[in-house]
Formats: structure tokens, sequence, C-alpha cells
């Protein structure tokens, strides 16, 4: 396969970027934000191979790393609730 971008056919390289991409922004709203940097930076990389490619993926990071915050501090403060109103 040639390196260059053939109609819509993406590069092996950039089809990776992709799905870990989408990988690690499931991870980021899962597991832990953190995935949410290594998520946009294969969103950067994407875009470097083709312009526009890795926007959603960039964007999806970081929402569902801000939804897993929320959600991880919407714990806290049901567990702190739930330690004031003893059985």
């Amino acid at each position: 396969m040639s390196a260059e971008f053939n109609g819509n056919k993406t590069m092996p390289a950039q089809r990776a970027y992709i799905v870990l991409g989408w990988l690690f922004a499931a991870l980021a709203a899962f597991a832990s934000p953190y995935f949410a940097i290594i998520g946009i930076a294969f969103g950067a990389l994407s875009n470097k191979q083709s312009r526009g490619s890795g926007n959603y993926i960039i964007i999806a990071n970081i929402a569902l790393s801000f939804m897993n915050f929320l959600i991880g501090l919407f714990n806290i403060y049901f567990i702190m609730l739930l330690q004031r109103w003893r059985w």
C-alpha cells in the first residue's frame, strides 16, 4: 500500500490512531479520566495524517473524561451523604 491518501481508504497507521483514540475514549469514560490525554494525542496524530479525521476523537475524549469526573464527584457526595445518615 502506498503512503498516499487514496480516496476514502485510510492508511494503516491512521486507522490504528483512530481505533486507539476511540479505545482510550471508552477507557476515559469508564476507568480514569487520565486516559483521555492519550486519546487526545491519538486524535492529534490522526489529524496530522489527514486533516479533520481526529476532531471527533478529541471532542469525545474531552467530553467523556469530564463525564467520568462528574460521576466521580457525585459518588463522593453520595458516600458522604450516606455516612451522615446512619442506619
